[in-house]
């Protein structure tokens, strides 16, 4: 069989030409023959037509033309966002709406409402100062928050309140005051509907309180963390505090760790409050109970307990100068309680039953039977004694006047006592005082005026009966005249060295 024709490795010019003229002619449709106007020939063909539907070409065009429309949407959202945004806070920080915002303040809080430097964002609304004041019939008085900051909800702009999740000031003042009854609590009416403002919490970081006239306040708390969260559907209104320093007059310096109080209507009901010493935060007082601010005549009573808290934080600080240590409150005793009349003269009752905590013991010292005891007994301990066996009594405080009575203290095999003391107003002392000393320490003294003084023993020690007197600066007692004036069954031999009958300076004259 023939091999195929095969095709040259190079063409000349013309048959180029002629293969292409032929290739022409096979793939032409219809072709006509024409001549030029300058004579040459030419083959005319009919073009193709193209296909009338191009899917993909169709799609191309319709998604663009799609994101056109969107971007131009979009853009046309943001210019209408953009100026509405611009109106809105030319509105929001003119006259107008300030006007407005007072309105709801005053509407939501009964008092008359200062309100400087308001300025507002579409995230935040802000203010230099607020101010509120409030009649003489509301138990607040005044309430001053400096660098107020809000965050809002849009709805806020446009609509009838004013809504956000947290208001918030890093200082305030709240002075408050004891109720005039009879007079209106608001200066403004309460509304009819929903509050105007309304937010999730309000919260001052470092609050300055007072109770009373400013000058001469009943109370003073500085520098407190104070929260208040509006009530909800399941939760009444609720106050809460942390830390802060709390100055009481006659009372030594308190720290506050934390309170938690529920309003109620016109009551308070003190769910817990944790004081402790302010000098090194130790110890623990706490308060729990309801108050009745607008019921002058009610006698608002709190339970107290008490952890390991120095003495002389329930009363005058001068009572240190008798007695000191850490008490705990008694569980079973029902007379822990604070008492007082929510007036200007509110008539202040604290009344704990105590008992010394477990690390410390109570130390009696600076009374002048004390000494004459260490000298006559020949023991320092006897100036200062600590007991540590038993130690436990009745602190009552009454406005300016303390007194520890049913006091039963006793350290085994030195000395117990029992008995009285009391502090007034004025700072005078008074008081009794059952003392116990072991008879065998009183034998081994040899003094027969130091026995009949103290008597007879019952339940392992001799007692006498001290009275107190004089002033917390200059304490008396008479257990010196009673030592003296003892009366000495006569003996058939005298004792020696002349005991028998030594008077009390004989006894304790330095040798």
């Amino acid at each position: 069989m023939p091999s195929p024709e095969r095709e040259p490795e190079s063409y000349s010019f013309d048959e180029m030409m002629d293969r292409l003229k032929r290739h022409s002619s096979a793939g032409a449709d219809d072709g006509k023959l024409i001549t030029r106007i300058d004579g040459s020939e030419a083959l005319r063909v009919r073009k193709r037509k193209r296909r009338t539907k191009q899917p993909e070409k169709e799609q191309r065009i319709k998604t663009r033309r799609n994101r056109i429309i969107q971007l131009s949407a979009i853009m046309a959202i943001i210019l209408v966002l953009i100026l509405g945004g611009g109106i809105a806070m030319v509105y929001v920080n003119g006259t107008s709406f300030r006007k407005d915002l007072i309105t709801k303040i005053s509407t939501s809080t009964g008092a008359s409402v200062d309100l400087r430097q308001f300025r507002m964002n579409p995230k935040t609304a802000n203010a230099g100062q607020v101010s509120l004041d409030w009649p003489d019939g509301n138990m607040l008085k005044n309430l001053t928050m400096y660098g107020v900051s809000a965050e809002v909800f849009p709805s806020s702009f446009f609509g009838d309140t004013m809504v956000g999740d947290e208001l918030t000031s890093p200082s305030g003042i709240l002075a408050l005051q004891i109720p005039t009854l009879g007079q209106p609590t608001r200066n403004t009416q309460s509304s009819a509907t929903e509050i105007p403002i309304q937010f999730k919490c309000y919260r001052i970081s470092k609050l300055d309180l007072t109770i009373g006239p400013i000058q001469n306040p009943m109370l003073r708390l500085s520098k407190s963390e104070c929260s208040l969260y509006p009530s909800s559907s399941s939760i009444p209104t609720q106050l809460r505090m942390n830390q802060g320093e709390l100055a009481i007059p006659g009372y030594p310096k308190l720290h506050l760790e934390r309170a938690l109080i529920e309003l109620q209507g016109d009551n308070a009901q003190i769910i817990g409050m944790r004081l402790s010493q302010s000098a090194d935060k130790s110890g623990s007082f706490d308060l729990s109970g309801a108050v009745s601010p607008y019921e002058p005549e009610h006698l608002s009573t709190l339970a107290v307990e008490l952890r390991s808290l120095e003495i002389s934080a329930l009363g005058f600080p001068s009572l240190t100068t008798f007695v000191n240590g850490r008490v705990d409150s008694l569980p079973s005793a029902i007379s822990n309680t604070l008492s007082f009349l929510p007036t200007a003269t509110p008539k202040v009752t604290l009344e704990v039953a105590f008992q010394s905590s477990a690390d410390s013991a109570i130390t009696l010292q600076g009374l002048p039977f004390l000494s004459n005891l260490s000298t006559v007994l020949k023991g320092t301990w006897f100036k200062q004694p600590k007991f540590n066996a038993k130690a436990q009594g009745v602190l009552l405080r009454e406005n300016n006047s303390v007194t520890l009575r049913e006091l039963d203290l006793e350290s085994k095999g030195r000395m117990a006592l029992t008995g009285t003391i009391s502090i007034a107003e004025d700072q005078t002392l008074s008081g009794d005082l059952q003392i116990g000393i072991p008879e065998v320490l009183i034998d081994e003294s040899k003094s027969l005026r130091l026995k009949a003084t103290f008597g007879q023993a019952r339940g392992g020690y001799c007692w006498v009966t001290v009275t107190l007197g004089g002033s917390v600066r200059a304490p008396k007692d008479n257990f010196k005249d009673l030592f003296s004036d003892a009366v000495i069954a006569p003996l058939d031999q005298p004792m020696p060295g002349g005991s028998q009958g030594s008077t009390f300076e004989e006894l304790t004259r330095p040798k």
